[in-house]
């Protein structure tokens, strides 16, 4: 019996970023990263996302691999690379 092994392909934080930056700007929307320095990383952890229309900050604490694959802009085969 042979069995099939899916190689997975690791994806940097900025390529799935950019990647899920580009199809939030249909929805007026985009994913920012908080700066390790800031003191505003306990409240809106990693990663938040901002409505640019109405200049707020709609969600926070994103997993970023999750919200890719919710988004479908990270492939079955395609993981996060470790930082």
């Amino acid at each position: 019996m042979v069995t099939k092994t899916i190689e997975r392909v690791k994806l940097s934080h900025r390529a799935l970023l950019a990647r899920i930056n580009r199809r939030e700007t249909i929805d007026h929307r985009i994913v920012k990263r908080t700066r390790p320095d800031c003191r505003d990383i306990h409240d809106l952890g990693q990663y938040y996302s901002v409505d640019l229309r109405r200049n707020m900050i709609v969600a926070k604490d994103i997993d970023l691999e999750q919200y890719g694959r919710e988004l479908k802009v990270l492939q079955p085969y395609e993981v996060m690379a470790e930082e």
